[in-house]
């Protein structure tokens, strides 16, 4: 094999200042330097001999160029002054051909040393990194001499390499972009250039989106909006090209305060590529904006932790590392939620490349702000607005049920900020705390800690819910939990009917984008709530075998805790088509309302009821199945984790010594047959919709 050689080759005006620099990083690898000036009036030519020597060939080339008013050569086509360059080089005789720019500057030039080693490659991408912030994207610049390389594009111009062995070469070139006032403005220069090549192409799709990044970059953002939504009405074509113009049309919008149009398209944005954090955080960016902080520390989660796609364009990389748990940070601690602020903030520290000494005073302000509102003696807060405390330490699905309630509770007293307190293992992120901030609670603290804290609000409401008074767990309750949840807070719900809490569907975390059916077979409080897995077997086997659900969709099992978080498995439930289980906390979900870009809609239920109520816990608008013995509602429950068990089941199936033996005939009498049956009919329904 004929020893490599490289030639470096490239295009200068008036780079006195940058071009040593670049020289200089690749002084080790180069064995020729083609140097094509398009006018310089400066010093270049004399620096660019200093730094290159006997190796330069330096030429000037103004037959791309026009003379302006002030008798300056003003560049209008890149692409032809650069295969100018490449026709020089490909004369240098080397073995292989790099092209860079004056502001260029190798890092790591081994690594191209060592890619011209392979015989089996044509052309190498490297790394391009800005000189302003760390992200990386990757650029062709180096390939073997004969391959008829040429560029395209009077300006942004592009090798095109279409056909040819490529392979990226782990080389870093940093971009030193800094402003130089011997050159003419790269705005007005590019812009200028840019509707040239429109008038010599239209409907090209690259030069679209170049101009709407030119115009967004000048501060001109009604013409980048239009030329963003030029870009996608010409298709998709490259799909990273386009799915940034989608979002920058977002952002342009946004900046014109166009707010509700930029959301709009951000949400069709996040249905249609849901791996790309940078839309959901360019919706948490616009809601907080708004003052919306509850949905911004949504659309923030959903960018939260998200693996950066392997894409040949730029990434924005803090989107998926720092700038979520920054966001939500921010918007907890204008909620005045200081110690979920504190919480987040140091989340943020974790993914921070190196040390960011303004976001770690912060973090100790907030800590020092946190702990200060731990006194011994806690004091009551003078302040305009009514500070509410609502206490309800759990279940999980008592939590969901009152959720309902807080907006009304909010419109009956709008003068009234909400705090809500419930069981710590709650109130974190992976939990409930997402949802319970979305309906309206300023705040989610630890109920352990609500003694401590009563005389710091003017209200503290225990939601008991269940009537204790009229009987319970000994009976039937007369009505839905809901209306006395409602009659603790305040509320008469006999002329509004059942509340339905409206929240932002979350983001679709399952793969693909068919429809699938949630399951829920199993309760943590009873066991008198469940059916035989035998039953579940035969009822999905008959539905599978038969092919009664058309479309045959996914069947998605809800409640292993070792696969999946507690908020992963509600926003699973909210993108379902249906929900099949019994009464648990994902029944008390069927009732809210999930809304998107599509609007707003429950996800509908076929719930089966053993020891349980429908009238009491149970919806409507589901398909609910239920014995109703005479021993039913029996409202019997684990003793492991109930304070009022309530004995073992009285009436089995089979008999029983024990909690959790033997079978319970509420549920025993339930058939797999009525349940296909209840399945088909809800499917049907949905399909007709």
């Amino acid at each position: 094999m004929k020893k490599p050689s490289l030639c470096i080759f490239m295009i200068v005006k008036n780079e006195e200042r940058d071009l040593p620099r670049c020289l200089e990083s690749v002084r080790s690898i180069a064995d020729k330097v083609v140097i094509v000036d398009t006018g310089s009036i400066d010093n270049t030519v004399n620096v660019a001999h200093i730094a290159a020597r006997d190796f330069l060939t330096y030429v000037s080339y103004t037959k791309a160029s026009e003379k302006d008013e002030n008798g300056d050569w003003k560049l209008q086509d890149f692409s032809a002054a650069r295969n100018h360059s490449v026709e020089l080089a490909e004369a240098s005789g080397c073995t292989h051909l790099m092209w860079m720019d004056a502001d260029d500057e190798l890092l790591d030039p081994a690594a191209i040393k060592r890619a011209m080693y392979r015989d089996d490659i044509d052309v190498w991408s490297v790394f391009m990194q800005s000189g302003h912030h760390n992200s990386k994207w990757l650029h062709y610049r180096m390939w073997r001499n004969g391959t008829g390389v040429r560029f395209h594009g009077r300006v942004h111009e592009w090798p095109k390499i279409d056909g040819l062995r490529k392979e990226t070469c782990y080389a870093t070139i940093r971009h030193h972009a800094d402003p130089d006032a011997n050159q003419e403005n790269s705005n007005v220069r590019n812009l200028r250039l840019l509707h040239l090549q429109w008038q010599d192409s239209p409907d090209d799709m690259r030069t679209a989106f170049y101009l709407g990044c030119t115009y967004r970059d000048g501060g001109q953002h009604e013409e980048a909006a239009q030329w963003f939504q030029k870009r996608l009405d010409l298709g998709e074509g490259y799909r990273d090209e386009a799915l940034f113009a989608w979002l920058y049309l977002a952002r342009s919008l946004a900046a014109l305060e166009r707010n509700e149009e930029a959301l709009r398209l951000l949400y069709l944005a996040i249905r249609h590529q849901p791996d790309w954090a940078e839309f959901p955080m360019c919706a948490a960016e616009i809601h907080y904006k708004l003052k919306d902080y509850n949905a911004s520390i949504l659309y923030a989660l959903g960018a939260f932790d998200q693996p950066i796609p392997a894409t040949a364009l730029w990434r924005e990389v803090g989107a998926y590392r720092d700038q979520p748990p920054r966001w939500i940070s921010w918007c907890h601690e204008h909620m005045g939620n200081i110690e979920n602020a504190v919480h987040w903030a140091e989340k943020a520290a974790e993914r921070i490349e190196g040390h960011d000494a303004q976001w770690q005073q912060r973090i100790e302000r907030l800590q020092a702000q946190f702990a200060a509102k731990y006194d011994p003696v806690p004091v009551k807060i003078k302040n305009a607005r009514r500070k509410v405390a609502l206490v309800r330490p759990g279940a999980i699905g008592d939590i969901l049920m009152t959720l309902n309630l807080v907006p009304l509770f909010k419109e009956a007293n709008p003068d009234a900020d909400v705090t809500f307190f419930c069981a710590a293992e709650y109130g974190k992120p992976d939990s409930l705390l997402p949802f319970i901030l979305a309906a309206g609670c300023v705040r989610v603290m630890d109920s352990a800690n609500i003694n401590a804290w009563a005389k710091s609000f003017d209200q503290v409401i225990n939601l008991v819910g269940y009537p204790l008074h009229e009987g319970y767990p000994r009976g039937q309750i007369r009505q839905h939990l809901l209306y006395y949840f409602a009659e603790e807070m305040g509320l008469d719900l006999r002329k509004v009917g059942l509340p339905q809490l409206s929240l932002p569907r979350p983001r679709r975390i399952i793969e693909g984008n068919e429809p699938y059916v949630t399951i829920q077979m199993k309760a943590g409080w009873s066991h008198y709530k469940e059916w035989q897995d035998w039953k579940w077997d035969d009822t999905w086997s008959k539905i599978c075998f038969s092919q009664l659900l058309s479309g045959s969709p996914d069947l998605i099992l809800i409640g292993d805790p070792h696969k999946r978080t507690l908020s992963e498995s509600i926003g699973i439930i909210a993108n379902s088509s249906m929900h099949v289980g019994i009464d648990s906390f994902a029944n008390h979900l069927t009732n809210y309302l999930w809304t998107d870009d599509r609007g707003a809609r429950t996800v509908p239920g076929v719930i089966l009821w053993g020891s349980t109520q429908p009238t009491a816990s149970g919806y409507g608008h589901n398909r609910n199945i239920w014995k109703g013995l005479p021993c039913s509602p029996c409202f019997k429950e684990n003793p492991a984790v109930s304070q009022v068990p309530n004995g073992i089941c009285n009436v089995p199936s089979i008999p029983i010594r024990s909690y959790g033996d033997g079978l319970h005939r509420c549920m025993d009498l339930i058939q797999p047959d009525e349940v296909i049956e209840a399945i088909f009919q809800t499917w049907e329904e949905i399909n007709k919709a």
